[in-house]
């Protein structure tokens, strides 16, 4: 790894976050450091050198960085050392409302009282900015809003209830990342679009959706550009699941779809083995490939 720094407004990623022009883009969401330790470029050493060994094997230019994870900071800080922008991702508001009231109560509470989830949802609002603040202080060079509005089935909540009460409390992390000139991506699993207008009200720059499919995707990535926001993914794991092959068109289709703009390629979320890593390696060599032949 080097040990030279940049400025956050330096890196490719965030300029790109933010509508300017910045060539191909590509990096990590969230993949399973023990797929990373499996691919061996590394020799073993604490966890929090895993995501930082492959950002710099494999030259990315960002990666996400879980709040949550004991060495959280020791990984953001190894990215940064890599050359990249490290991405703080923190839980949103409506996670602390499941963890309260449970999964199927806090579904039921969203319909029938949505009142009755206010203490939790402003408890994990709460949590979710002093966490944002610890990243940015540590050097982060942008805030990830996981909060998942979906799932393979459709939404999850209703419109109304993420408009009135989730989206308004998520608005309070962007604001702190907007002060220090940074950019915010929203993250759920499944098929958001329906609440894509009220992301981008919230101040959002960008989403990252997770387990979407290809097809899914694509209409995802229309309906974003639409809404003013830019896009991370293009590789889904469907795809990486089918093996080397199928990462190289994987790849391919992003680059693509990247030369349009809005779009950083990336992988859904959902890596979790080596072959699947492996299978997206192919995918990044044949986006840069196909990149630098365009």
């Amino acid at each position: 790894m080097t040990a030279e720094r940049h400025e956050p407004c330096e890196f490719c990623a965030v300029r790109a976050l933010k509508g300017e022009r910045a060539g191909l883009v590509v990096g990590f969401t969230f993949v399973s450091i023990g797929a990373i330790d499996a691919m061996r470029w590394g020799h073993g050493g604490e966890p929090g050198d895993l995501l930082p060994t492959a950002v710099s094997a494999l030259g990315l230019d960002f990666a996400f960085v879980c709040a949550a994870d004991p060495w959280a900071e020791r990984s953001l800080e190894g990215v940064l050392d890599a050359g990249a922008a490290p991405l703080w991702v923190v839980d949103g508001a409506f996670a602390n409302a499941v963890a309260v009231h449970g999964w199927t109560e806090a579904l039921r509470l969203s319909i029938a009282d949505p009142e009755a989830l206010g203490p939790a949802l402003d408890e994990g609002a709460g949590r979710a900015v002093a966490e944002a603040l610890r990243g940015l202080a540590a050097g982060a060079a942008g805030v990830v809003y996981a909060e998942d509005l979906a799932g393979a089935t459709g939404p999850l909540v209703a419109p109304d209830f993420a408009n009135d009460e989730l989206l308004p409390r998520s608005a309070r992390v962007v604001a702190e990342a907007d002060r220090v000139d940074l950019p915010s991506v929203f993250h759920s699993d499944g098929d958001v679009r329906v609440f894509l207008p009220g992301i981008a009200r919230a101040g959002f720059s960008a989403v990252h959706l997770g387990g979407l499919g290809e097809d899914a995707f694509l209409r995802m990535l229309r309906d974003a550009r639409q809404a003013g926001l830019r896009v991370l993914g293009g590789i889904e794991g469907e795809s990486l699941r089918r093996g080397p092959m199928e990462g190289v068109r994987a790849g391919t289709q992003a680059a693509l779809l990247a030369v349009a703009g809005d779009l950083l390629v990336a992988d859904d979320g959902s890596i979790a083995t080596s072959e699947e890593l492996a299978a997206f390696v192919s995918a990044l060599e044949a986006a840069r490939g196909e990149n630098s032949a365009g």
